[in-house]
């Protein structure tokens, strides 16, 4: 029997697991123990071996080869579960991940929605808030308009004043003029430019009080 290498340790190594916890970093640990410590069983019984009788030696190293192969099975069944148990939870972590993920898209996809709610919401503010001003601005030209035309003369369109040439007279009518426009007018058509209706200068009446 050749016991060259009966001195050489056996080194099993852990398998390499990112995601292990600390117990079961420590179930390795133990693991890794146990084994060197069936290397130096196996080393001790190698030594008994030399010093028995040849007739024996066969006998012996039967049964301690088959302890030492039942205690090593049982350490790489112990490996293997270890392993299985890290590969569940690990296929766990990797759904619990999944569900999260899920969830954030759809927590993402329902903000995406209000959001785009909101901005409809909004547009549908400005666009009545634009429509809103392009009125005003319409009564405001309308209103300037009334107001530029109720304090201009209708002949020569130009503003009457309250003092000088041109300030405000009526007719018999009613209608409002220039006080030189009219009776020029009149000295042509003895008639008011607006109705048609019959005048003369006698019946011009200045205009007081009235906003210039």
């Amino acid at each position: 029997m050749d016991n060259s290498n009966k001195n050489s340790d056996i080194e099993i190594m852990p398998h390499p697991i990112e995601t292990a916890s600390a117990n079961e970093v420590e179930c390795c640990k133990a693991i890794l123990t146990k084994a060197n410590q069936l290397q130096y069983q196996l080393n001790k019984l190698s030594s008994k071996i030399d010093g028995l009788h040849l007739q024996n030696q066969s006998e012996f190293i039967d049964a301690s080869l088959q302890n030492f192969t039942r205690d090593l099975d049982n350490q790489v069944a112990s490996i293997k579960a270890i392993q299985n148990m890290q590969a569940e939870e690990f296929e766990q972590k990797l759904l619990e991940k999944d569900r999260m993920r899920l969830e954030l898209l759809d927590a993402l996809n329902k903000q995406e929605q209000s959001h785009l709610q909101e901005t409809e919401k909004l547009k549908g503010q400005l666009e009545a808030r634009d429509k809103r001003c392009l009125e005003l601005e319409q009564q405001v030209e309308t209103y300037k308009s009334n107001t530029e035309h109720n304090t201009s003369c209708p002949i020569c369109f130009d503003q009457w004043n309250s003092s000088a040439a041109h300030r405000l007279v009526a007719l018999g009518c009613g209608h409002l003029f220039g006080d030189n426009c009219i009776r020029n007018c009149l000295q042509q058509v003895s008639e008011c430019p607006q109705c048609r209706a019959r005048a003369d200068q006698c019946e011009i009446r200045y205009i007081y009080g009235r906003p210039v």
